[in-house]
């Protein structure tokens, strides 16, 4: 019974034996000779060592999660136009310094002298200009001296040049404390952060001003030079935090309004008005307005060239402009997404009076592989500021942002100027000579360079960048101003077109795709690809 089991165990052994189909197998059972035998059997099992490093080394592969960047240059007969985002370089107009409060003009209004002691009758005295200084003259600008208030007014009259890195993403991506960390606040009185205190005559400052720029490197460096900051940069980071002390409503209603700025627009040939905007307020530039912003609807273009994009002239009222804090003249321009948020201070385009400027824009989308491939997203964090008071979609600047000023309301019990605060804080800004408040933002400002404060932001899966092109020319021409003078027009301010680029509405696209799928896992190893179209 035993041997007709075995019979039958090798009679089926050698019927698969010389039957299977695997190569060699039919062989090793053919061969007549032992080394026959051995030699196929070698063959056989070299076969499938080969086999299996393959499989293996495949799988190691797929299980890397490679991709290839494959840019595409696209055309396209419409595109969405961009969101146009436009800020005048000064943040609070001159004319409402009067009705700020005493500190607040005492800081940052350089014609303006407190209340004197009391009188005899006990009532106090009127402020007057300090020694030697003169308030500026009815319907010319308040200056350091004559000779420059003449010169601004006769410039802008004829019609001529009239536009931070404090941000945790700006530049390099990182997060700064803007001024405030690692500053002396012995230092930061608002009283003595002006060049120039009311009770100080205007020519001696501007006298100390040449014989310091007269002074050599050798002799400015001596001393403290290196670990003070400069006045001019104190007055301004403190002009920051006493706007952040009042409403958004009052900063707004302080700063430039675009009824006043924007004398024409026109879009695609029709006209625009000011109720085509949206605003927001910026630490920095004060009052922004929002062209094409996604809750004012979607529009598109057909065409490339100027005609058929944005146009708008505007008035840079620069007899309006704080002496002290505004050095140039003239806007900041963002070309960005309607559902982005803009942040001029990073992203923006100067845009000088005087000239025609012309923006070019070209789009750029970029898709990102997510799950295994890369920690892209596309979903806005609970906490991220800039969704809750300006419904903002994603964008890795504004996750950082959030991130950065969440800590410095739950660590700091105060926020910092320079960004929104939530609206559920039930917090103030950071003030500039609060020591603890000063060295808690130094503390954050180094955990986020040691990228210790856990923001979890990552890039978004998808995204559209704006590549701009800046041109301009002398505006107006002789010819033009002439006609338009005899007309009774003056002409002064910017004029300013922003239009889709290139021929036939071209944007490149770059993907980032699989090298390889499941269903090429057994399939031969394939060359990363790169094309150009």
């Amino acid at each position: 019974m035993g041997e007709s089991s075995g019979d039958t165990f090798s009679g089926a052994f050698d019927y698969l034996m010389s039957t299977s189909s695997a190569h060699g197998l039919p062989n090793v059972q053919r061969s007549k000779t032992v080394l026959s035998k051995t030699i196929w059997s070698m063959l056989f099992l070299g076969s499938v060592t080969a086999l299996l490093i393959q499989v293996i080394t495949l799988s190691n592969t797929f299980f890397e999660y490679n991709y290839t960047v494959s840019l595409d240059v696209k055309f396209d007969r419409s595109l969405h136009f961009p969101a146009v985002t436009i800020c005048n370089y000064n943040p609070v107009l001159r004319s409402k310094l009067a009705d700020a409060s005493e500190e607040f003009r005492t800081a940052f209004d350089v014609n303006f002298a407190p209340p004197g002691p009391p009188n005899e009758a006990g009532e106090p005295a009127d402020g007057q200009p300090g020694e030697g200084t003169q308030a500026a003259p009815s319907g010319q600008q308040g200056g350091i001296d004559g000779s420059l208030t003449a010169e601004t007014s006769e410039t802008q009259s004829s019609g001529g040049t009239d536009s931070p890195n404090s941000g945790p993403n700006s530049g390099s991506q990182q997060v700064g404390t803007a001024g405030l960390a690692n500053a002396n606040p012995t230092t930061l009185n608002p009283t003595t952060a002006s060049t120039t205190s009311p009770g100080t005559n205007a020519s001696t400052a501007t006298t100390e001003n040449v014989t310091e720029a007269l002074e050599s490197w050798d002799d400015r460096e001596q001393g403290d030079f290196f670990r003070e900051r400069d006045p001019s940069y104190l007055l301004e980071q403190t002009l920051i935090t006493e706007l952040a002390n009042i409403t958004e409503q009052e900063r707004m209603t302080m700063g430039h309004s675009l009824p006043t700025m924007l004398l024409d627009c026109k879009w695609k040939g029709y006209p625009c008005s000011p109720s085509n905007f949206t605003s927001f307020y910026h630490y920095k530039y004060g009052n922004c307005y929002t062209f094409n912003h996604f809750t004012k609807g979607d529009l598109f273009t057909n065409r490339p060239g100027p005609l058929y994009g944005l146009s708008m002239r505007l008035f840079v009222q620069q007899n309006e402009y704080m002496p002290d804090i505004t050095e140039s003249a003239g806007f900041r321009l963002v070309v960005h997404g309607p559902d982005k948020m803009p942040f001029p201070e990073d992203d923006g385009i100067a845009i000088s009076p005087g000239f025609q400027t012309a923006v070019a824009a070209r789009i750029m989308t970029i898709e990102r592989l997510g799950s295994h491939y890369s920690n892209c997203t596309n979903h806005t964090n609970s906490n991220d500021i800039f969704k809750e008071v300006y419904n903002a979609t994603y964008s890795l600047k504004a996750c950082e942002r959030s991130c950065y000023q969440n800590h410095v309301i739950k660590e700091c019990k105060c926020f910092d100027p320079h960004y929104p605060n939530s609206p559920d804080s039930g917090v103030f800004p950071c003030q500039l000579n609060d020591e603890k408040a000063i060295d808690c933002l130094t503390r954050l400002d180094d955990m986020y360079k040691n990228d210790s404060l856990q923001c979890n932001c990552y890039q978004a899966c998808s995204e559209t960048n704006y590549l701009t092109s800046v041109s301009s020319s002398v505006w107006p021409a002789d010819q033009y101003e002439a006609k338009r003078r005899q007309s009774g027009c003056l002409l002064s301010g910017v004029q300013l077109s922003i239009h889709q680029t290139v021929a036939c509405l071209r944007f490149c696209q770059f993907d980032k795709r699989r090298r390889r799928s499941a269903w090429t896992l057994a399939g031969s190893v394939r060359s990363d690809n790169v094309r150009v179209c």
